[in-house]
Parts: C-alpha cells; sequence; structure tokens
C-alpha cells in the first residue's frame, strides 16, 4: 500500500488498459442483497507507484440499467482510503457489481489497489421473541417422605 503499509488482506491489484484514460472493470456474478448488507474495502495506489493518478468507480447493474454507487479519485499520497457503502436500499433485488479504474489522464504508473473489496453481510437481528423461562425439571419436587427432623441438642461446654 502506499507509504509502505504492508496489508495481510487480500487485494486486487488493476492496471488501467496502457491508453490515456485507459480503463479496466471487473465485473461480478449476480448477488441477492439483503436489509444490512454493506460494500467494503480500501482504495489506494501502489506502493511507489508515484505517477498513479487514478478514479475508483464502484457500480452496480439491475437488469439493462446501470447506476455508480460510489466513485474515488486517488493520487499517490501516501495514505489510503476506507470506503463503507450501506447497500440497504438495493435489497430483495438481484445485483451485479462492477469495479471500475480509470486513468486519469496521461499514462502513469497506474496502479490502483482494492483492498479486501468484500461484501458484508450484517443483516438485522431477529425480533425478540417472548421464551418461557420455567422448566419443569428446575421446580422444587416435595420428597415422598417427610424429612426427619433433626434432636437440637443443648451446646456442651468444654473443660
Amino acid at each position: 500500500m502506499q507509504g509502505g503499509k504492508n496489508e495481510n488482506e487480500p487485494g486486487i491489484l488493476t492496471v488501467p488498459k496502457n491508453a490515456v484514460n485507459g480503463l479496466i472493470r471487473g465485473t461480478y456474478p449476480a448477488i441477492q442483497i439483503q436489509n444490512g448488507d454493506h460494500f467494503r474495502t480500501f482504495v489506494n495506489c501502489q506502493y511507489q507507484a508515484y505517477g498513479c493518478n487514478v478514479n475508483f468507480k464502484f457500480n452496480y447493474q439491475i437488469g439493462n440499467a446501470t447506476y455508480t454507487l460510489g466513485q474515488w479519485s486517488e493520487v499517490y499520497d501516501k495514505q489510503y482510503y476506507p470506503v463503507d457503502l450501506d447497500l440497504s436500499p438495493l435489497a430483495g433485488q438481484s445485483v451485479v457489481f462492477q469495479l471500475i479504474v480509470n486513468a486519469n489522464g496521461p499514462i502513469h504508473s497506474n496502479q490502483a489497489i482494492w483492498v479486501y473489496p468484500r461484501i458484508v453481510r450484517l443483516g438485522i437481528p431477529p425480533a425478540p421473541t417472548i421464551t418461557n423461562t420455567r422448566h419443569q425439571h428446575l421446580l422444587r419436587r416435595r420428597p415422598a417422605h417427610p424429612p426427619q427432623r433433626l434432636r437440637q441438642r443443648s451446646p456442651r461446654r468444654l473443660e
């Protein structure tokens, strides 16, 4: 990552086409989105890619229509940026996602990294349910025979 930070999470190194405003796109199979789902990643340039100047774009497609959910410009500045997008508005739909990186102008060392891009399924916790906490096996049962009474002894005096 930029600034020489090592990251032990998986990532996708993308290098846009070697042309002015070159582009690279990754398209993923459709996924059914649930309420509470999030897209998370870090965007940055590869370590020592000093001329890196790119635009990251996260698109989604439903049917034949494509929409941009997020877009970030990045240059080699020794920093990286977290992305956390709530996908809940897409809940219940089958969605195709695209990760896109395009060169921002002329050809340079445009090596852009999506660090650990993933959909996190946070979900909505289930509604509380009423649970009977009285269990028959925990109830006190009366013994079949009444307990014997212990004879009380008067205290003895020790000499």
